[in-house]
């Protein structure tokens, strides 16, 4: 019987997981010419492989890159890119899990707070890249429904919109590290026992960050997730029972968090 060969799979296959390997070997009899040789043309790959996963996660996450250094935020990355390798052609998507596994990479430690501003840079992104729509919130009307239809309605999100709710002041700290100065001069100026809710909207273009209250964030993160307005109202008074209500939604229509109202 003729000597079965490997399939065009199982070859790429090998050829993926060497680029992954920390020991600079080349896939054996894979790769043509010596030992050596062949290892290092498995090497020009690997390093491109790796220099463009660190590169663009800096790009998405620079203020993690600062609090960190650049050269313990590269072995994050490749800690990181070991566990989630890129599954896309577009490598913009590399950084949506990044958050949760700081989370859980810094859990047990002093800089917990990580995860949260991972996630708030992550947010800023997405609002960044989302698509644009005109706000078609029309409450002329909504006056007209009775209480228990008012409860039902739920509303339309811009998809820029975001809301990352946190314990830790992560608003401050994104803002105090949009420049290169030291990270250690800019964190002693921050309470970093003040939690910080965070809003993230997009208007005219330009994505901007505000710190929202803790009711105020209990009532936009349920209407963001396609919540009644029942149970976003149930949600914010629960956390400060004078919530303002008509406030915050006049203020989330006016500054195009909500573009629709669905009744």
């Amino acid at each position: 019987m003729p000597e079965q060969t490997e399939s065009l799979a199982d070859v790429q296959r090998q050829f993926m997981q060497q680029l992954y390997a920390d020991n600079g070997a080349a896939p054996g009899g894979l790769i043509a010419g010596a030992t050596a040789l062949a290892a290092a043309r498995v090497g020009v790959y690997r390093n491109n492989l790796r220099a463009n996963f660190h590169r663009v996660l800096a790009l998405e996450f620079p203020v993690i890159e600062r609090l960190t250094g650049t050269d313990f935020f590269h072995a994050l990355a490749a800690e990181f890119q070991r566990e989630h390798a890129s599954r896309s052609g577009n490598l913009h998507h590399i950084g949506e899990p990044f958050a949760a596994w700081l989370t859980r990479r810094f859990a047990a430690t002093e800089y917990r707070w990580f995860g949260d501003v991972a996630a708030l840079e992550w947010a800023w992104q997405e609002a960044y890249v989302a698509q644009d729509v005109e706000s078609a919130a029309d409450f002329s009307r909504s006056g007209e429904l009775t209480p228990q239809q008012q409860a039902c309605i739920r509303f339309a999100a811009h998809p820029a919109c975001r809301i990352v709710l946190s314990r830790w002041p992560i608003v401050s700290i994104w803002e105090a590290h949009q420049s290169d100065a030291q990270t250690d001069a800019r964190l002693a100026g921050i309470d970093m026992t003040q939690a910080e809710n965070a809003l993230i909207l997009r208007p005219a273009s330009q994505v901007r960050i505000q710190v929202v209250a803790d009711a105020d964030a209990a009532l936009l993160a349920c209407l963001l997730a396609g919540r009644t307005l029942g149970e976003a109202l149930d949600a914010a008074l629960a956390t400060d029972p004078q919530f303002d209500a008509a406030t915050v939604l006049r203020h989330a229509a006016t500054n195009g968090v909500i573009v629709a109202l669905r009744p």
